[in-house]
């Protein structure tokens, strides 16, 4: 999964750390706000580590026993 933190606190980041640099704070800040959202993988139950013969090993007994259904804890499993 790809750490990910929001564009506030990346244009923060910048922001303190090139006090001394005004030109490349602005710009790199304008890069910033022009990068494309980032979409969350979604991991479908059948494809989770956690997923197997219809249980999550994570959730327990989960509400969701599609193995088209979805959670925050999915995790693709690795295929070998």
């Amino acid at each position: 999964m790809t750490d990910a933190i929001s564009r506030e606190q990346a244009i923060e980041i910048v922001q303190n750390r090139c006090k001394r640099y005004t030109t490349a704070c602005v710009l790199a800040v304008t890069e910033i706000k022009q990068l494309p959202p980032i979409q969350p993988e979604i991991v479908r139950c059948k494809d989770c580590k956690h997923y197997e013969y219809g249980i999550c090993k994570k959730a327990g007994v989960c509400v969701n026993k599609s193995p088209n259904g979805f959670c925050d804890w999915g995790e693709r499993r690795e295929v070998t």
